[in-house]
């Protein structure tokens, strides 16, 4: 009789003769070991020995970074002391253009000469700086050669998120790249010290020659004035017109000087209004249109106004108690005056402010004071202009 097997048992038989072959290849795999151990264990020395010959053979790469935190910009030395210190983020821009001044061609040969000049100096270990043509020999690499490498070997970045930007440089000898990258920062910061100088000295030669040359058409009227009194005759004058030349003389030498600070306004002005386009080219436009409000210009007209009229009411009294009562006198209408143009100013600063962002608001204010100033000099010129065609009789 023929014996029927169930599907388990044919499961058990397929599961018996798959196993059989598995235990054969291991088997196999320990016998082949066994025959080839000599060679494994070799190739297996050979590995360790190599990696430990590497390990303490190879060349350590050290990084060194300097970094180096930028100022906002300040555009001229006329508008540097405006507003609180570092209000203003520096823009990504400025960053840029600091990166392109680090990598030019003049700031690499500045450094590549600075290096070159301290070579040697505190018996330091050379690589990177190292003409190794010229071995044993410590001899540093020419100029020119140091000045190409500069551009490979240090890397310039900004730092993200910070105002700041990174030199890095990679190396053998660490003291080298720590020497590498302070030179170089010191080089850049050295160059920024030196264009501010030439800054600050345009400015001084512009403000020195506007004055000579004010002082110049002074004494050509007053030369005029001389000119006129031969030629007439009239080279006696009685006090009372000598007075009248004396005031003149001093309406004209007030405007000139008011003058020549209108100058150093405008150009304070002009290089905010730069500022401030960049972030808004509207807002300028609307704090020059509230600074500009009927109410606000009547109460500064007056303001200004009456300081000239105090001085001239006070510049030919000789006696020291009518002086003083005089000077009292004016000085409290000023001072009301003063109180409420103080008073506008602050509605409109807070206006303006409401609306803007903290990061503009010491612009903002620097506008204000600088188009309120410049307004406070035009009304008394303007004022000293009407007191001299007055004078004249025109």
């Amino acid at each position: 009789m023929a014996k029927n097997n169930s599907y388990d048992e044919f499961d058990d038989i397929d599961q018996q003769q798959d196993n059989a072959p598995s235990k054969d290849v291991l088997k196999e795999y320990i016998n082949v070991l066994r025959q080839n151990l000599i060679p494994i264990l070799i190739i297996l020395s050979v590995s360790i020995i190599y990696t430990l010959i590497y390990v303490n053979t190879a060349t350590n790469i050290y990084r060194s970074v300097t970094s180096v935190k930028l100022e906002s910009p300040q555009g001229n030395i006329l508008t540097a002391t405006f507003g609180p210190e570092g209000n203003n983020a520096t823009n990504e821009k400025y960053i840029m253009v600091q990166i392109a001044v680090m990598k030019s061609y003049d700031i690499r040969d500045k450094v590549a000469q600075q290096l070159i000049d301290s070579f040697n100096v505190g018996n330091r270990k050379y690589n990177l700086l190292l003409n190794k043509a010229l071995l044993p020999d410590t001899v540093a690499l020419p100029q020119d050669v140091l000045r190409r490498e500069l551009g490979s070997f240090v890397q310039i970045a900004a730092v993200k998120g910070l105002d700041a930007i990174s030199i890095t440089a990679e190396g053998p000898i660490f003291e080298e790249l720590q020497y590498i990258t302070k030179t170089y920062a010191d080089v850049y910061i050295l160059y920024n010290i030196e264009l501010s100088r030439q800054d600050i000295t345009n400015v001084k030669k512009f403000i020195v020659d506007e004055r000579e040359k004010k002082f110049k058409e002074l004494n050509d009227a007053e030369a005029s004035i001389e000119e006129f009194q031969k030629r007439t005759g009239y080279i006696s004058l009685s006090s009372q017109s000598s007075a009248i030349v004396n005031n003149l003389s001093l309406y004209e030498s007030n405007i000139a000087a008011n003058q020549i600070e209108m100058k150093v306004r405008e150009s304070n002005i002009a290089e905010l209004q730069k500022q401030f386009d960049k972030m808004d080219p509207q807002m300028y436009d609307y704090i020059n249109a509230q600074i500009n409000q009927s109410y606000l210009a009547s109460i500064q007209s007056q303001v200004a106004q009456l300081e000239v009229q105090k001085e001239i009411e006070l510049l030919n009294i000789k006696d020291e108690l009518v002086r003083a009562k005089t000077a009292e006198s004016f000085d409290r209408k000023l001072e009301t005056l003063r109180g409420k143009l103080k008073e506008q100013v602050e509605i409109l600063k807070s206006g303006v402010n409401a609306d803007t962002p903290l990061e503009k608001k010491s612009m903002s204010d620097a506008i204000f004071n600088q188009k309120l100033a410049m307004n406070d000099l035009q009304l008394k010129n303007r004022a000293y202009t009407d007191m001299i065609n007055k004078t004249q009789g025109n």
